[in-house]
């Protein structure tokens, strides 16, 4: 078995006060290899907050990553272009392409405000171009120090390509979920962590964000949506929804616009009402079309319409990268705009102008980060519920908020008049000098090709007129005369030890005509020019919004920072509707019972919903009472004792074995004598690598949990011929569930019902669990007595 241990870096058992309390970030020790489970951070990307990533980044072996948004791959960039994270890192396709669209809107968003400098443009494309992608249920082995350790991704529902992670290692199974939803969705497909397939693992890593949730039917969440959007509309509000542009806003739009579809009366009073607001708007759309067979059902059902209508391929909803764009279009809008903490980007921007009329509506499909202003909304919103005691009649109302904000703020201002030409002439004269130091470079080259020497060449003229003694002699020979040839300087020693040089004998310089395979000169001038007019000239054609590699295109405005002093009263109306994409609470629990893991970890959740969960799984006998509830930075050792030893066979023994399949491994009875062979002197054994331990750890567990046994593997040959074991007793390997083997039975015709848990077959036979999980078939020696025996032997491996 291997040592593991876990270190939560963020998002243990937050206090709920800071915006960096929702970000996860965990690491997982498998013996002497460190897998980073995600690598998140808050909107605000402050480095103060990341101290603990920091420390560890550098000692990563592998890093898997879940969702595509800040909260699970926010500091990824920043690990590997500043921290020296340099492992390989794994997500599916879709999670790499949004996960890159998302830091680059972050980036925008954190230079609209100030100079960011944590990372750059180039980062990000360096930083994603290390991901290994995976497709859904492709096991994947890790090499290096991760050797033996295989990973494979499955759909965990909230986002497109969202993950859980199976990690598997010998006999340890190990499953990393969070943020998941067992719910079908417009354009997801629900959670496979309840497949059969995934259940009883060796150690259960999960979130208890939504433990304390309780969730209405979706359907009428679909239609408090609806209801308080239409009704804004209708009153000649604006309706704000903040969304994270790169996850749930995909969710949001498709719905919206398959409701405009069908309702006559607002696709006929406002046609182009609706706006999706993002720095990467076009490209986030144009990913999401690309990875169409990662979504659901319900897409796959549109595309085998005849209509020919592409999912994603708005009739109603306008993409827009720029906020000017927004009073260019008609009112009342709706504006989809990111983010949904409200902290950063395009939404604070517009909640600060819309906020001020009672008319609009803030539409909050997601509670916010704690200490954000979406999070603050929301709770104001729940308190005017709570004090109108109109929480429990209907949970979609809207109601009017009344509060103020007095904020000093940094804006990225468009530079205007004489700032501007002084701008432009200062660009102007950088772009001269860098053209003739290229020019100057691109001379120096060219004449560098002119030669067919490797060695530097010397013009014999410059040569003898160049000063080469410091006595002040000017290269001249003995009578005066310039040489022709080199000649050993007379007036230089050679110091005490020989020295070799090389002179030329005819220093002639015979410069070389290019000329093509053809015998045609060549003259590279015209090609030189030609590309470079050429590539002037597509950069002039391509819009910004094209530019997609090079440089964020909001940088190529010039542009300055201002102060501003922001001082509102907000009374708008704000509205809640859950539509974040989670499993609420109750549903957590059914599907925990459903998976029953042996050991299990919460982490991604408050204080209080993670000690909820905690009591839950304690007090409920279908579930492990091993259950760790660490701290932020805090190591636990999870390390599964059992009777399990590791021990070599040799290959006369492997090919005597008959083996039978039972789920995913080989099971065989095997008789032998175990033989113990000489180690070497100086040799350690195979499995004789510590464990690297945490100085934050006491000495006495940290000795403990980094020794590993040196002993020598030991053998297992065949028994000799005269020695051969008598025959052994069968043994029936497997776990039967009794509501599976009753579907049996009624297949092969038998009738069967439960009476106070026992399986009762033609009213003759019982079938029951033992205290000890053992199944006991009871029943009056029959033909059916038989045949059920029969069955319920096929459902087992004997060996």
């Amino acid at each position: 078995m291997s040592q593991i241990r876990f270190n939560a870096l963020s998002g243990a058992r937050f206090a709920g006060t800071h915006a960096s309390d929702a970000a996860v970030c965990h690491v997982l020790q498998i013996d002497g290899c460190r897998i980073m489970l995600d690598c998140g951070a808050s909107a605000s990307l402050d480095p103060v907050e990341l101290r603990s990533l920091a420390g560890a980044a550098k000692h990563i072996d592998a890093v898997l990553l879940t969702h595509a948004d800040m909260a699970h791959l926010g500091a990824y960039v920043y690990a590997f272009a500043r921290l020296g994270l340099r492992c390989p890192a794994y997500s599916t396709y879709p999670v790499h392409d949004l996960g890159r669209l998302c830091l680059r809107e972050a980036l925008a968003n954190r230079n609209s405000t100030e100079k960011f400098e944590l990372f750059e443009w180039d980062d990000i494309n360096a930083a994603f171009a290390n991901i290994v992608q995976l497709r859904y249920s492709q096991p994947f082995t890790l090499t290096g120090k991760a050797k033996g350790i295989t990973v494979t991704a499955f759909q965990a529902g909230h986002s497109l390509g969202g993950t859980l992670w199976r990690i598997k290692k010998g006999t340890d199974d190990i499953l990393y979920a969070v943020d998941y939803n067992h719910q079908l969705e417009r354009h997801l497909d629900r959670t496979f962590l309840n497949a059969e397939a995934l259940a009883r693992p060796t150690l259960l890593i999960t979130d208890s964000y939504n433990t304390l949730v309780t969730q209405t039917r979706r359907a009428y969440r679909d239609a408090g949506f609806f209801e308080n959007i239409k009704t804004a509309l209708l009153s000649g509000g604006n309706v704000l929804i903040p969304v994270t542009a790169t996850s749930r806003s995909l969710e949001l739009t498709f719905l919206l616009e398959d409701f405009w579809s069908k309702d006559s009366d607002c696709s006929q009073k406002f046609p182009q009402n609706i706006y999706f607001l993002s720095p990467q708007g076009p490209r986030i759309l144009h990913a999401a079309k690309r990875t169409l067979e990662w979504m659901g059902a319900g897409i796959t059902k549109l595309l085998s319409q005849s209509d020919l209508h592409v999912p994603f391929d708005f009739r109603h909803i306008k993409v827009i990268n720029r906020l000017s764009e927004i009073d260019q279009g008609p009112s009342p809008k709706v504006v989809f705009a990111s983010s949904a903490s409200l902290e950063t980007g395009f939404s604070r921007q517009l909640f600060f102008d819309w906020c001020k009329s009672e008319k609009n509506l803030v539409m909050l499909p997601d509670r916010g980060d704690p200490g954000t202003l979406g999070r603050q909304l929301y709770d104001e919103w729940s308190r005017v519920k709570t004090a109108a005691a109109e929480a429990a009649a209907n949970d979609a109302t809207a109601v009017n908020v009344h509060f103020g904000l007095n904020l000093n703020e940094s804006r990225r201002v468009p530079l205007e008049g004489q700032e501007l030409e002084q701008f432009h002439e200062a660009e102007n004269a950088r772009k001269d000098a860098a053209a003739a130091a290229a020019e100057l470079a691109k001379l120096s080259a060219m004449e560098d090709n002119d030669s067919d020497e490797e060695e530097e060449t010397v013009d014999p003229a410059a040569a003898a007129r160049k000063i080469t003694t410091s006595s002040g002699d000017t290269g001249l020979g003995v009578f005066g005369n310039t040489y022709d040839i080199y000649v050993k300087d007379a007036h230089r020693s050679g110091g005490f030890f020989k020295q070799s040089h090389n002179y030329r004998m005819f220093p002639v310089h015979n410069p070389r005509a290019w000329v093509d395979d053809y015998g045609e000169a060549v003259d590279p001038a015209v090609f030189v020019n030609a590309e470079t007019v050429a590539m002037e000239e597509t950069a002039e054609e391509l819009p910004a919004i094209q530019i997609e590699d090079a440089q964020d295109p909001h940088e190529l405005e010039p542009s300055k920072y201002i102060n501003v002093q922001i001082d509102v009263r907000v009374q708008c109306k704000v509205a809640f509707i859950d539509l974040e994409g989670r499993s609420d609470g109750k549903s957590v629990k059914n599907i925990l019972s459903q998976v029953a893991p042996r050991k299990m970890i919460l982490v991604h959740g408050s204080e209080e919903a993670t000690s909820e969960l905690e009591r839950y799984c304690l007090e409920h006998s279908s579930l492990t009472n091993d259950v760790f509830a660490p701290h932020n930075n805090e190591w636990i050792n999870v390390s599964v004792a059992s009777d399990t030893y590791e021990i070599k066979m040799t290959d006369s023994l492997v090919s005597s074995m008959i083996t039978s399949k039972a789920n995913e491994y080989e099971l065989s009875y095997v008789s032998g004598y175990i033989r113990f062979e000489k180690q070497e002197p100086g040799m350690s054994s195979s499995n004789g690598d510590a464990m690297d331990v945490d100085p934050s750890e006491n000495a006495d567990s940290a000795s403990g949990d980094a020794s590993v046994d040196s002993a020598v593997v030991p053998t297992l040959d065949l028994v000799p011929t005269l020695d051969l074991a008598k025959s052994h007793k069968p043994v029936l390997v497997g776990d039967v569930k009794l509501s599976e083997f009753r579907k049996v039975l009624v297949s092969k015709g038998f009738e069967t019902e439960f009476v106070a848990g026992v399986l009762v077959v033609n009213r003759s036979i019982m079938i029951r669990k033992s205290q000890q999980g053992k199944l006991v078939l009871e029943g009056s020696l029959s033909p059916d007595y038989y045949a059920c025996r029969k069955l319920l032997y096929a459902e087992h491996v004997i060996l």
